[in-house]
């Protein structure tokens, strides 16, 4: 189902020499499942209670993941020490290649829903017999902490960013920053998706800031090219905007910012 040899320099594909041309195609492909040869991309979900170690041997879990976010117990000198209900993705901790990550998650998101990998975790700490351990502390689990966290999603810059620095591809977000800022890279995406990436939708000021700054980088014969000349108007018409909401701090920054410009009205 998919083509990703010419992508991934690993040594985990089937080669041709075993497809024999007078062999029925789905004859082949049961004899190779049955043997463990795999043609998609699965979940792995490890239900039963297991330590941090094993999970990072067994399942490739970060470590990292253990130390972040609301991986805390209630008493610092018991720290969480295994985990249930944890979900990984075959092959996610190759995604930050932009030409692997973009059939990786286009694959995704066409065959699974976002409630397969978003349910929570439980992280269990403390003394053996006690709540700690018994119950455990819901946490959030492998895959939402590894887009937040991990460069893994493909960006219009041939690059992959984490989700949190990532735009969406809205039309808005593309008559704007296309080519300037980073825009995720993959098509027809769902609402529950864009739901589970959280994929920024608005600019800040200083994302304004980037775009402009990015533009004067990008001149034609030392002037603006004309498909951004309304990129530039929708940014000074926010600076105008909102200047006067901007706390004295943030407008006296500007005001530096803007005069190390250096820009003038040659380049329009």
């Amino acid at each position: 189902e998919l083509k990703l040899e010419d992508i991934l320099d690993k040594d985990i594909f089937l080669n041709e020499k075993y497809l024999f041309h007078n062999i029925d195609k789905d004859d082949i492909k049961r004899f190779f499942k049955k043997i463990g040869v795999k043609d998609k991309i699965n979940l792995i979900k490890a239900s039963a209670k297991i330590s941090k170690q094993d999970l990072s041997s067994q399942y490739k879990i970060s470590k990292d993941y253990f130390n972040s976010g609301d991986h805390i117990s209630p008493y610092p000198h018991l720290p969480i020490s295994s985990y249930s209900d944890i979900i990984t993705i075959e092959h996610i901790d190759l995604t930050d290649k932009y030409e692997f990550s973009k059939i990786f998650w286009t694959y995704i998101i066409d065959n699974f829903q976002p409630d397969k990998i978003s349910f929570y975790a439980r992280g269990y700490w403390g003394y053996g017999g006690l709540g700690g351990q018994t119950s455990g502390e819901k946490v959030h689990n492998y895959v939402k902490w590894f887009i937040n966290y991990v460069n893994c999603l493909p960006t219009q810059f041939k690059k992959c960013y984490k989700s949190t620095n990532i735009f969406l591809n809205s039309e808005y977000i593309l008559e704007i920053a296309e080519g300037y800022l980073p825009i995720i890279d993959l098509k027809d995406i769902s609402l529950d998706w864009k739901a589970f990436f959280n994929f920024r939708i608005t600019l800040d000021l200083d994302d304004y800031k980037i775009l402009y700054a990015n533009i004067f980088l990008d001149l034609d014969d030392n002037k603006i090219k004309s498909k951004n000349m309304n990129k530039i108007q929708i940014i000074y018409e926010y600076f105008l905007n909102n200047f006067e909401n901007w706390d004295e701090n943030i407008s006296k920054e500007f005001k530096i910012w803007m005069m190390n410009q250096n820009v003038s009205t040659e380049y329009l």
